[in-house]
């Protein structure tokens, strides 16, 4: 039984075409091979890392994720019961008209 292989013409519906099992099984010795490359690959990068790391720790300093966060406008505190009241109904405020609009 021989195989098919999918061909898309310009413009046209997948057309399958009779493939001998010797194209076929040097597809998929091909993309075996590639699997074990890219599985080298990986453990090469892998190996850089740890070393890289192995080096960092060395001068005392450990591998961090490093985030900027966001600048902060400064704003006064509220100090008595109404200003916070203003500024939770003007936090909140928009957020409940908003969500009435979805419903």
């Amino acid at each position: 039984m021989k195989g098919t292989q999918l061909i898309r013409g310009s413009g046209q519906q997948p057309v399958r075409q009779p493939v001998s099992p010797e194209a076929l099984l040097e597809g998929i010795s091909k993309q075996k091979t590639r699997i074990e490359r890219l599985e080298r690959e990986q453990a090469d990068a892998r190996s850089q890392i740890a070393a890289l790391q192995a080096d960092l720790a060395s001068l005392g300093i450990e591998a961090e994720i490093r985030v900027r966060l966001p600048v902060v406008a400064e704003a006064p505190v509220p100090k008595t019961s109404a200003e916070k009241v203003r500024l939770f109904r003007s936090l909140f405020l928009g957020a409940r008209k908003s969500s009435r609009r979805g419903s």
